[in-house]
């Protein structure tokens, strides 16, 4: 290492420039930088969910949606003021960007006969009819009556709501942002005009764009918070201004870089990517901290600085370089994900890291040899010295080694029972939480309408083209659709059934004994030809039936639901056909909120699967690294029991196991492995090097690299404790878990590891006494 320190400092201004360079070389991608919106970039082209959904749109019609929903004040809609509202709007939603279709109570098809003729018409043809009482009150007794109109408008007439369903190019990024910020636009606009109605913007398109929208807001506050928050902390704790500038310099590069050198490879960065910055903060401050502290303890026990930036190298490159190791192998198992963003989730980590080792042991000291020499107050024997009340601590834990082991390890034990409470599930619907208005929305559609979540079921004929109109089909079509309808937390069925029973009624006058299936499929494929040819321009059945009439397509809406539950409600579903209507062929449901819920299911087994095979690694190379199978075997104490505890913790706490959530442990790995390797790095070399019993190479371990530990601890502790302020949840729960499993691994290397590295490395054991020499 001598040799390598000498190299450095010979040719320090041409590694700085360099290394500028090559930064600048990375930094050039980030002109590319943008988040995509569209949901699809969290799958991969082959993910079964996806094709089965893209199938269905291909089939029937696209799913992108925005919406509007209505509420006034008064909480009456059945005015001619509201009426008129919902009609206007209804029209200047079609021109929409990417709009396909808007459906509202306003152009709801409206079917009765008049003698032999089928009338189908917009429930508000125009704004006469609005502003007439009469047809008003026409709308609200309609609406007590079909279930259709329920869907858009409640019993109560206090919410309603308009779809505009959106046809959004595959290739534009930004296609539902820009959707979005139009219906925002046009909510605006025609919400001047009735004050007494408050109109807010939904749908799946609204909701990615609010994704982004508070990724990009978070980032621009709390990361700038975080970042202020380090700086006076590591000003505070290492002393130096020029420290802590090196140290947020490093991670800013680090980051900047991970960022540029992906975007500018083409790849779709996601608000997944939040993550990023966390993970990669987490090692840089280890590492430059390290090297720093270290550095700064030679400086100040009289060495020159050269040999103390040599020091600090030798004494510290094997653990950094353990840490980055461990951490990779961590991420990197993220690649078992079928999700495309969290694949480059460990990628981008693992670039990172990799970046942050490299400047920490290269470009780092190379700044130190052309800084300016800290003015370093000589070392004194005194107990006011961090170091002196670090050996004090030492001593303590050594004495009470036993009492220590045991009472730490019971509570460790009675922390992780609560593990056994967590169980695997997403609340997407409750990411934002309800200062943002996709969320306030959200909750009243949940509440007023039917419910938030679409799940689409392909309903196949065995009899092939026209299959759809055969009695038998319709029949236990419509038993599946009344089956549907009593399940809890189902809002609403949209069904073909419905149609061609209200179709029945309508032509035979009205008479409610008609209001059921037809006798024949001659009779049925009449009624829906007749249906159709009656339809105003524009408007099909297209979107409920395929092009031969061997498929409809049911819509079931649920209440508010986690991933967990809307799984269940679909084997349910498949499970009730297969029982009780043989002349169906369904498949597994389909739709926005159920691909992901798949998708949340596997992802959070694989990451959960990942992280314990990145342990296992991470185990082995600790074991190759020390050249100690018993140290390595040990180091599993403080490198499991923080993660476990936390988790258990979290089962008593929240219990649910998101993909933010999963996604800690990979992250908080990183310092896990950081806090551990670098004590028992301390603690072989003064066992190995310098010939100490267990207590003195214990307390070697604390006088050396306490402080550093404590410092990088708390630092990250505080900065990941600021997420509390985020607005995006996921983010909070993810600072929750990261502060406390980085809490306990502090606990767990000053507490649990020297007591068991004292029990079971018992060679040349003697009760701790006089301190050893400090260097």
């Amino acid at each position: 290492m001598t040799r390598y320190t000498q190299w450095i400092e010979r040719w320090r201004y041409t590694i700085v420039i360099a290394s500028m360079l090559f930064i600048l070389l990375l930094f050039s991608g980030l002109k590319d930088f943008s988040i995509a919106s569209n949901f699809r970039a969290y799958f991969s082209e082959d993910n079964p969910q996806l094709l089965a959904f893209e199938e269905v749109e291909d089939e029937f019609s696209k799913q992108d949606s925005v919406s509007f929903l209505l509420q006034p004040k008064s909480g009456d809609l059945y005015r001619s003021e509201a009426m008129e509202l919902i009609y206007r709007l209804t029209e200047e939603a079609w021109t929409l960007p990417h709009a396909m279709r808007a459906s509202s109570l306003a152009n709801h098809q409206h079917t009765r006969a008049e003698n032999d003729t089928l009338v189908v018409e917009n429930l508000l043809p125009d704004l006469d009819a609005a502003n007439d009482p009469s047809h008003v009150d026409f709308i609200k007794k309609l609406a007590a009556r079909e279930p259709l109109v329920q869907a858009l408008i409640n019993p109560e007439g206090s919410a309603t709501s308009i779809t505009v369903v959106l046809n959004l190019p595959e290739d534009d990024k930004q296609a539902g942002i820009a959707v979005t910020d139009a219906a925002k636009q046009l909510a605006q606009e025609m919400g001047s005009g009735y004050p007494d109605i408050k109109i807010t913007v939904g749908g799946s398109a609204a909701t990615n764009a609010a994704i982004t929208s508070i990724f990009n807001q978070d980032v621009g506050t709390l990361v700038a918070a975080t970042y202020a928050v380090f700086m006076v902390l590591l000003w505070f704790m290492l002393r130096r201004f020029s420290g802590m500038a090196l140290t947020i310099g490093i991670i800013l590069i680090t980051t900047f870089s991970t960022f540029g050198f992906f975007t500018g490879l083409g790849v779709t960065i996601t608000p997944t990517q939040a993550f990023v910055p966390t993970a990669i903060t987490t090692i840089a401050i280890a590492d430059v901290v390290h090297i720093l502290v270290s550095y700064y303890y030679e400086l100040q026990h009289g060495k020159s600085r050269r040999e103390s930036i040599a020091e600090s190298l030798r004494i510290n490159a094997q653990p950094i370089f353990i840490t980055s190791l461990s951490t990779a192998i961590g991420v990197l198992c993220l690649n078992t994900s079928d999700s495309p963003p969290y694949r480059l989730l460990g990628n981008m980590i693992a670039f990172g890291v990799a970046m942050a080792y490299v400047l920490s042991m290269l470009l780092l000291p190379a700044l130190l040899f052309i800084l300016p020499t800290p003015k370093i107050t000589p070392a004194k024997a005194t107990d006011e010295t961090p170091n002196a009340r670090l050996d004090r601590f030492a001593l303590w834990v050594i004495n009470h080694r036993r009492p220590v082991m045991l009472i730490g390890g019971l509570i460790a034990v009675g922390l992780m029972s609560g593990l056994s409470n967590n169980y695997m599930t997403e609340r997407w619907n409750e990411y934002f939480d309800e200062s943002y208005e996709i969320r306030q929305t959200m909750e009243a559609v949940n509440t007023k309408l039917a419910g938030i979540h679409n799940v689409q079921y392909t309903v196949r004929s065995h009899d092939g083209s026209n299959g759809i109109y055969s009695p038998e089909y319709l029949q236990q079509l419509d038993e599946m659709s009344q089956w549907l309808r009593q399940q809890p937390k189902v809002g609403h069925v949209e069904s073909l059934a419905d149609t061609i029973k209200d179709l029945n009624r309508d032509l035979h006058n009205g008479d409610e004994a008609y209001h059921r299936i037809p006798d024949s499929t001659s009779a049925a494929a009449q009624y829906f030809l007749l249906y159709e040819m009656s339809l105003p321009a524009g408007l099909s059945l297209d979107d409920r039936q395929n092009l031969d009439r061997s498929a409809s397509r049911l819509n079931v809406i649920l209440k508010k639901s986690d991933s967990t539950e809307m799984l269940e409600f679909d084997k349910k579903v498949i499970s009730w056909v297969e029982d009780n209507a043989p002349a169906l062929d369904v498949t597994e449901g389909t739709g926005l909120d159920l691909i992901f819920a798949h998708m949340s299911g596997r992802n959070i087994r694989s990451l959960v699967y990942g992280a314990g095979t990145g342990l296992v690694l991470i185990s082995l190379v600790m074991m190759f690294a020390l050249r100690s199978v018993r140290l390595g075997l040990i180091s599993l104490v403080p490198n499991l029991v923080p993660v476990a505890v936390a988790y258990g913790i979290w089962g008593f706490y929240k219990a649910e196991i998101s993909l933010s959530v999963s996604v800690v442990i990979s992250i908080s790995l990183g310092i896990v492995v950081d806090d551990s390797v670098h004590f028992l790095s301390k603690y072989l070399r003064a066992r190995r090097e310098r010939g100490y019993d267990a207590p003195e190479a214990v307390r070697y371990a604390f006088r050396t690299v306490g402080s550093a530990l404590i410092i990088t601890s708390v630092v990250l502790v505080c900065g990941f404790l600021l997420l509390l302020l985020a607005h995006f949840n996921p983010s909070v729960d993810m600072g929750i878990l990261l502060a406390l499993t980085i809490s306990l691994a502090l606990i767990a290397d000053f507490f649990l590891l020297p007591a068991v590295l004292l029990l079971v490395d018992k060679a040349g054991y003697k009760q701790a006494g006089t301190p050893p020499a400090p260097r």
